[in-house]
């Protein structure tokens, strides 16, 4: 039995390997993610055509946006109640990768490495600020930093991130995934860099003002990330597992593509099996309605990638069996919510098989896939570019389909379907089409068919 719920890969040295990344696809991997914070150019062109090789997977690449890190030259222990000076120059030993001198103030908590490390600033003087340790731990070159509630005027793009996004349309990649975005603005600033492109960008969710804007930003977004590892540190931790229901119920109801992040299968690092918790962390991700979960550590350094992938397969296969629609039955916003919602509804009363729609954007295959039906939802495209993409939602095995004939398409896709293998004759399936229309999200016929019956009104009317 195929899996129904995506697992993205980020890789790294443990990973980049054509050898591990077949074992890696073989096992369960079906998304491929490239984290820049990490590595340079060199690596990463290798990376995606070592992706690419292998399958043909969707590639993410995840920009670091308006993010604060800091910058050590070699491993740095932090000691409780000692006192750290950090610039903002590449001159100091330890200084933060914008400078924020202005913004910072004497008695801001500054939390470092997911929050593992605890500081507050107790001096300002020289251009440098006075971290003062009050959770110690240690970290090495390039670690995440958040000022919790604070508000930081940082560019939304570095120089490196531009590169990237240049770096990503030429090898065309499908997705980006930006970091820590704060408003609707800053996806719709990425996409004006992003052209005519077609990429798909990813939201990462990971402070207080992305939570805030939480509505806004997935009108404008291909898909919500639930970063958990600074959104952790960003609001108090007992929340976060209620944050994280209620982001995905609402992307949800939208069709919007949802994936969660960050120490999913974390002891796997090191370890090769998982802890209980962390077991029942990923089952329960799939059961709130998540299409995607991430490894990030795991398979990028872990010393375990195949088989950390291989255990969060075979979590997810058995969870998936009771996974159920979150969405509460509102009034449809337009015809081809509509159209989702009514397949919802005929697949409560007809013993369907398996569903087929027909789509040139991938748009109603995620309102289908949304109400979580346990039915085979196979989407037929032409386009390479939305097959790749629809291989992030959950429940959908996206079927290309070059040079569909524009009559009489759902009694074509059936028999093309039918020839590969993916519909039998004893099945009955509904089909869903946009016909008599040239725009996207224009979804507005529905047709149930009995495969048996199809195939013989098929052969009389050749």
């Amino acid at each position: 039995m195929d899996k129904k719920t995506s697992v993205m890969c980020t890789l790294g040295p443990a990973s980049q390997s054509r050898r591990v990344l077949k074992r890696m696809f073989k096992v369960g991997m079906n998304v491929a993610r490239i984290n820049i914070a990490h590595g340079n150019f060199d690596e990463y062109k290798r990376m995606i055509r070592n992706a690419r090789s292998v399958a043909g997977i969707p590639i993410a690449v995840d920009i670091k946006g308006p993010e604060l890190r800091i910058q050590s030259r070699g491993r740095c222990a932090m000691m409780r109640g000692k006192v750290y000076p950090v610039g903002f120059s590449k001159r100091d030993d330890l200084y933060f990768s914008h400078n924020i001198f202005k913004q910072i103030k004497v008695g801001d908590s500054v939390s470092i490495y997911d929050g593992l490390i605890k500081t507050k600033v107790v001096w300002k003087r020289n251009g440098k600020v006075g971290l003062k340790v009050f959770i110690p731990g240690s970290f090495e070159g390039n670690k995440g930093v958040n000022l919790p509630g604070k508000h930081l005027n940082v560019p939304l793009l570095s120089g490196k991130d531009k590169e990237a996004i240049k770096m990503s349309i030429k090898e065309k990649v499908d997705y980006i995934a930006l970091s820590f975005v704060r408003s609707a603005s800053d996806v719709s600033n990425l996409r004006k860099h992003l052209g005519r492109s077609g990429i798909g960008i990813i939201s990462k969710i990971e402070n207080h003002e992305g939570l805030q804007n939480l509505d806004e930003i997935m009108e404008v977004s291909d898909a919500i990330m639930v970063a958990r590892g600074d959104l952790g540190v960003e609001v108090h931790t007992e929340r976060l597992p209620l944050i994280q229901k209620s982001m995905i119920v609402k992307c949800n109801i939208k069709g919007k593509t949802v994936i969660v992040a960050t120490e999913m299968l974390k002891s796997m690092v090191e370890s090769n099996r998982p802890t209980r918790a962390e077991t029942s962390d990923v089952a329960n991700a799939v059961l709130d309605g998540a299409d995607c979960v991430m490894l990030s550590e795991e398979t990028s350094v872990g010393k375990h990638p195949v088989e950390v992938v291989e255990t969060m397969s075979k979590i997810l296969k058995e969870a998936e069996p009771y996974v159920s629609s979150k969405i509460p039955f509102i009034r449809s916003e337009s015809i081809h919510m509509a159209i989702g919602k009514a397949v919802y509804d005929i697949c409560q009363h007809l013993p369907v098989d398996k569903i087929v729609t027909l789509t040139r954007s991938g748009h109603t295959a995620r309102l289908v896939s949304r109400f979580r039906l346990n039915k085979d939802i196979i989407a037929v495209t032409d386009n390479q570019a939305v097959d790749r993409k629809l291989r992030l939602t959950y429940g959908v095995k996206p079927v290309m389909y070059k040079n569909m004939p524009p009559r009489e398409k759902i009694k074509n896709t059936a028999l093309f379907l039918y020839k590969k293998g993916l519909l039998k004759q004893h099945e009955t399936v509904l089909f869903t089409a946009g016909v008599h229309t040239e725009k996207e999200h224009a979804t507005n016929v529905i047709q149930i068919h009995r495969m048996k019956e199809l195939l013989k009104y098929c052969r009389k009317n050749k």
